[in-house]
């Protein structure tokens, strides 16, 4: 009998541990599924914030290319950002107020902001209602160029004085030549041969390696980027050299002809670092000795290639065959410059600018 008690005692302790264990289980469940639903809201939240910064980023850069120096059109480029705002992975829902554009000088900025009201979905089990309003912003810069990327030509020339800035958009200038000499003609002008030092490790130990070099810069471009910093070095003045010459002219078979769609990396588009004063060789010394003095850069442009007159060819196989009467044709333009590269606050607009990000 006593047995029997004891059993029965122990079977009911034991169902009611089984039903204690059973609601602590429950609760727990209910907790975990409480904290699961709330980070899938957390996530949407994260995602929805991520989504806004770059609607927010591709609107200002859209707004900021109608802020070029001397175009700056503020009606469009309001426009243009609040349009690419609400592109994907904008919404067309989103809520983008006009945004914020401050000229000063040659340097323009847009501020872009954002927002969009999100709904929870399941937080809602433990009662958490996380719906809100989030915005994102951005500010883009436009500013002067202070760096080329890669491909600038050997040889500089004399900051221009007289653009007239024209076509659609006044993103040309007036047509110019490029000559050996420009004899004071308004509209035209020469240039110097110069070296771009190489990077370490490529050293230049003799004429015939200089010269080889060259004409690599000269058919490629210069392989590395170049800033206001970049130490030019003296070759010659303007000689119209066959090789020099002719690659200019092939230059006009190659790729994209249209001026109205140029852009960094057409084979028309030279990007030309430019000097206060054009030195000469009565400055800087005999050819090719590479000195430095009256070669500190100021500025870049870019000259867009019309058209290359050759004219006669004079010389001999010893002294080198010359076009003395060459003309190029061509004109300054308005280039936009790969993101990231440096720019200079409040320098002198020659028509090469970059578009930052910088907020």
């Amino acid at each position: 009998m006593r047995i029997k008690i004891m059993l029965h005692r122990t079977l009911a302790t034991l169902s009611d541990q089984n039903g204690a264990t059973a609601v602590i289980t429950a609760l727990a469940m209910v907790a975990l599924l409480g904290l699961a639903a709330l980070s899938v809201d957390i996530g949407y939240v994260t995602l929805t914030k991520a989504q806004l910064q770059t609607a927010a980023d591709q609107g200002a850069l859209a707004g900021a290319r109608n802020l070029i120096p001397g175009s700056v059109n503020s009606a469009q480029g309001i426009a243009d950002a609040k349009a690419f705002a609400t592109k994907n992975p904008g919404k067309v829902s989103d809520v983008v107020p006009d945004p914020v554009i401050t000229v000063n000088g040659n340097t323009s900025t847009i501020q872009v902001t954002t927002s969009r009201t999100i709904p929870t979905f399941f937080a809602r089990v433990l009662n958490k209602n996380l719906s809100n309003t989030w915005t994102a912003s951005a500010t883009a810069r436009v500013g002067v160029a202070g760096s080329m990327p890669p491909g600038c030509p050997p040889y500089a020339i004399q900051a221009p004085s007289d653009i007239e800035w024209q076509g659609p958009n006044n993103m040309y200038s007036q047509q110019y030549t490029m000559e050996i000499d420009p004899a004071g003609q308004k509209d035209h002008f020469t240039y110097v041969d110069v070296f771009f030092w190489p990077s370490v490790g490529r050293p230049m130990d003799n004429y015939d390696h200089y010269y080889d070099r060259y004409l690599q810069v000269l058919t490629n471009g210069c392989p590395d980027p170049v800033t206001m910093n970049t130490q030019l070095y003296w070759l010659a003045e303007a000689t119209g050299s066959k090789d020099c010459v002719e690659a200019y002219q092939e230059r006009l078979s190659i790729g994209n002809s249209d001026i109205n769609k140029a852009q960094v990396g057409d084979a028309r588009l030279m990007m030309i670092p430019l000097l206060e004063t054009l030195p000469t060789s009565a400055q800087e010394g005999n050819n090719w000795n590479l000195t430095t003095k009256n070669l500190k850069i100021t500025g870049f442009v870019g000259f867009w290639l019309e058209d290359v007159v050759l004219g006669p060819l004079t010389g001999s196989r010893w002294s080198g065959y010359y076009y003395k009467d060459f003309k190029v044709y061509g004109r300054f333009i308005k280039v936009t410059l790969p993101a990231g590269g440096a720019t200079v606050p409040g320098g002198q607009f020659f028509g090469t600018y970059s578009i930052q990000l910088i907020k």
